[in-house]
């Protein structure tokens, strides 16, 4: 059955097999209580059964129609008669010229809120073939280049993110929503055309797939696309660790070897510096790419939240001091390393961080002052990374229970909001060990077991210090 060849394509974007257990962490979904996200859920709920994840759903209620209530309503009682984990978040948008970028950024705010607080690692999305082809058409329209071509084309593109029905046509939706007599609600925006992504949805996109006798070769050359982008996206990865320099004195820099940049293609010049930092486009990186291909150094450029300095030899990177949010982004790019086998030292925004590594004593089980922090080294990773904090970043706290906010510990702390976008912090990888000299995460702790220690201390910019 129809029905059937869509839960087995579900389960197969997923990562779900019969012989296999289920990936660890459940799943999010994120329901609107509309035909698509309610399809989603209905085989999320089968494959739940069947291989034995957590699943839970999240409904946003975004306040922007007088019966989104209703919607609301809608999914709490559905939520009920299925006897389905469920949680609703409610947010507030001021309605103007970007109401609907405001939505969505809010929107995926509050469903990452919640799974967090549900403790669920992966939030899915209903989003399908015909709603990746809207996104391309609408991306084009405004200028895009290849990226946003193909920013919707990828079932696991996004980290903690899944996509399964991104292969799956809104017809083919819709029948396995008569199969199986599903309840859904209709959102009446969706039929007005005043919106450039219904104009799209209604009248352009119904067109261009007349005019091919199909969508399968639009969705073909949204595939192709794909493919170019992950080559082009290798190669400049590839040419950003090549051209990479770490010689440059000071810690808050990034430096490239110019003369390994200079003679690539502009685009691949472009891509390989954005990997500092994947907020800056293609067009504010177009004045270094042409600086670096010029005869003369010592040219300075601004872009986003960092300057930069195209010398003889070098591409250097700075980041700015200003507190806006594009300079938070890029200052957050910047990150100095620790090798934990290694005693080292290094300055960052006025801070002064140490390490060393040395065998347990039995000092060791005492308190500590908050500037130290002790870890288990035979536990953690070769490298660890200094770096600052992250928007809506969440620390589990040794001796606290759950997860708690790094803008709360900074305000139960004292420490003012334009000031803490220069607080170091340590991780590894992606997981958040300590906020210096305020809180420490339970990962790496010592144990009884425990030989060898590496321990880290930080000391603050005294009053007045430059930072």
């Amino acid at each position: 059955m129809a029905d059937d060849a869509l839960l087995h394509r579900v389960a197969d974007a997923l990562g779900l097999q019969p012989s296999k257990p289920a990936p660890p962490g459940g799943l999010l979904v994120a329901w609107s209580g509309g035909l698509d996200s309610s399809v989603l859920l209905d085989l999320l709920e089968r494959l739940s059964r069947r291989h034995g994840f957590e699943l839970a759903a999240v409904h946003v209620d975004h306040g922007l129609r007088p019966d989104s209530r209703d919607d609301a309503a809608f999914c709490t009682q559905e939520a009920a008669r299925r006897g389905l984990a469920f949680r609703l978040e409610h947010i507030t948008v001021r309605k103007g010229h970007s109401t609907q970028s405001q939505a969505r950024a809010q929107r995926y705010a509050a469903i990452a809120e919640a799974a967090d607080a549900l403790g669920l690692a992966t939030v899915v999305t209903a989003h399908h073939a015909d709603d990746a082809l809207e996104t391309a058409l609408l991306n084009l329209s405004r200028g895009t280049g290849l990226r946003g071509l193909v920013s919707l084309s990828a079932p696991g593109d996004s980290p903690g993110i899944a996509r399964p029905l991104l292969t799956t046509r809104r017809a083919e939706i819709e029948a396995y929503a008569s199969q199986r007599a599903l309840r859904w609600i209709d959102d009446p925006t969706n039929l007005e055309d005043h919106y450039e992504r219904n104009r799209l949805r209604h009248q352009v996109l119904p067109a261009l797939v007349d005019a091919r006798r199909g969508s399968a070769p639009l969705l073909a050359s949204l595939a192709n696309l794909r493919q170019d982008s992950d080559a082009l996206q290798y190669y400049a990865r590839a040419l950003s660790e090549r051209a990479r320099r770490d010689d440059e004195p000071g810690l808050q820099t990034i430096a490239f070897d110019r003369q390994v940049l200079a003679g690539q293609p502009a685009a691949t010049i472009a891509l390989a510096l954005r990997q500092v930092h994947d907020g800056w486009s293609m067009a504010s990186l177009g004045a270094v790419v042409e600086a670096i291909g010029q005869a003369q150094s010592g040219q300075t450029i601004a872009i986003a939240g960092a300057t930069v300095i195209v010398r003889a030899h070098r591409v250097v990177i700075e980041p700015t001091r200003g507190r806006g949010p594009q300079e938070l982004a890029a200052r957050q790019a910047f990150a100095a390393t620790v090798a934990v086998g290694q005693p080292g030292e290094l300055p960052w925004f006025g801070w002064h961080i140490g390490w060393q590594l040395r065998a347990r004593t039995s000092g060791d089980e005492q308190p500590v002052p908050a500037c130290i922090a002790r870890f288990d080294a035979e536990l953690l990773p070769q490298t660890l990374i200094v770096r600052g904090p992250q928007e809506s970043e969440r620390l589990v706290v040794e001796g606290m229970d759950g997860r708690k906010r790094l803008k709360d510990l900074f305000a139960a702390h004292g420490v003012a909001s334009d000031e803490r976008w220069r607080w170091p912090c340590l991780a590894a990888a992606d997981k958040l060990l300590w906020v210096c000299a305020i809180r420490r995460s339970a990962d790496f702790a010592l144990t009884p077991a425990t030989t060898t220690v590496l321990e880290i201390r930080c000391e603050q910019p005294t009053e007045g210090e430059e930072v």
